[in-house]
């Protein structure tokens, strides 16, 4: 039987979220198929909080922020990868964090509290 490590999964779903809403466009692009990646950011987050919330049950208060470190290590990745290509491109990459921030935290809280007020309970 496979033992499930919540921490670490849930800074798994948090990579792939970010991979999923920040991999597929050009660094200085923030449309994909007529998409704000910050929106698709948003709505992956709060749907990953949420049903991370609800299926696990020993989620605390911590699982937002491990979302965010799990978009945060996808997104570095991405600009590592970029300054490999063109050590020109992310200037301003402090800045591109902390709007990931900004976006995926409340998204994350969001989700959770989400998850929490509609559990089923058990009789």
């Amino acid at each position: 039987m496979i033992k499930i490590h919540p921490q670490r999964t849930m800074i798994a779903v948090g990579f792939l979220v970010g991979m999923l809403a920040y991999w597929f466009n050009a660094y200085n692009e923030h449309v994909v198929k007529s998409v704000n990646i910050y929106f698709l950011l948003g709505a992956l987050t709060l749907f990953a909080s949420y049903t991370l919330g609800s299926q696990i049950e020993t989620c605390t208060l911590k699982m937002p922020f491990r979302l965010t470190a799990g978009i945060l290590i996808a997104a570095v990745v991405r600009i590592i990868f970029d300054l490999i290509l063109d050590s020109s491109t992310h200037n301003l990459f402090p800045l591109e964090l902390l709007l990931l921030i900004i976006v995926s935290i409340p998204m994350g809280y969001t989700g959770f509290w989400l998850s929490r007020k509609f559990k089923p309970q058990k009789q």
